[in-house]
């Protein structure tokens, strides 16, 4: 019985030991599957790309591209100002190329149409720039100021391309308007007259001169004490600023060139 007891009692503190190993085995293994279940979430949430998260990234490269991309400008690179502008209504003095005659010349004001319309014997023909443009007006004033000649007592006025209207990338010519149908014409340099000592555009017959907004401004012939105002027209972008924009004029006199800041 007692070597029985003893068996007895040898097999159940083995068989308890053995309980106590596949505890402690089963225990490990929970454990370290704990430890990976939670590992493997944070490097999984690394890899996941949620739709908030893409919508983000989206937005991010959008706002990227928008900074980035470049402005209306046809120019990317920034024209160099001149050293010194005049204040609107400022006049400059000059001679012409003969040294004969005095000549002043203002840029009195600008402004910004739609459209406007000048009437013929048919009727009203409006106005208008191309879409996605609109038309600048810059008001200069041209007098005779006096002559050193007996010969020589009559000027022309400086014509539509000695005049050059800057922004910081682009550079505009002032157009004329036929009479025919209200088309924009090329600026040129224009050596006939009518008997009114207006130029005569030589392809398309007479250009306009009176519209609803006032006289437009061209080249002129002017005796002594003479004056000739009017308007120059320019077509621009929609994003012009007239607070960024300077106008300047070429002269008679060799190289000499004067600028007004629009504003």
């Amino acid at each position: 019985m007692r070597q029985r007891e003893k068996i007895t009692k040898y097999q159940i503190r083995g068989r308890m030991f053995g309980y106590i190993i596949v505890v402690l085995f089963f225990l490990t293994l929970s454990i370290a599957g704990c430890v990976g279940t939670q590992a493997n979430p944070v490097s999984e949430r690394e890899n996941i790309t949620t739709p908030e998260s893409t919508a983000s990234a989206d937005v991010a490269a959008t706002s990227e591209n928008v900074e980035s991309a470049p402005p209306y400008q046809e120019n990317p690179e920034k024209l160099p100002k001149p050293a010194s502008m005049l204040s609107p209504g400022a006049r400059c003095n000059y001679q012409d190329d003969g040294k004969n005659n005095d000549i002043s010349i203002a840029f009195i004001q600008s402004t910004t149409r739609g459209s406007f319309f000048f009437q013929t014997k048919s009727g009203s023909i409006i106005v208008k720039p191309p879409p996605g443009n609109r038309l600048v007006l810059l008001s200069f004033k041209v007098c005779h100021m006096g002559s050193r000649s007996v010969s020589d007592q009559q000027i022309t006025t400086p014509g539509l391309p000695s005049f050059k209207l800057y922004d910081y990338h682009n550079i505009y010519s002032p157009k004329y308007i036929s009479i025919d149908d209200g088309s924009f014409i090329e600026s040129t340099y224009l050596n006939k007259f009518d008997e009114f000592k207006r130029p005569i555009y030589p392809w398309t017959g007479n250009i306009v001169h009176h519209t609803s907004i006032g006289e437009l401004y061209c080249e002129t012939i002017l005796n002594r004490k003479e004056m000739k105002e009017g308007w120059l027209l320019f077509i621009v972008p929609e994003e012009f600023s007239i607070q960024d924009a300077y106008i300047g004029v070429e002269t008679d006199s060799p190289g000499e060139t004067f600028y007004w800041s629009l504003s």
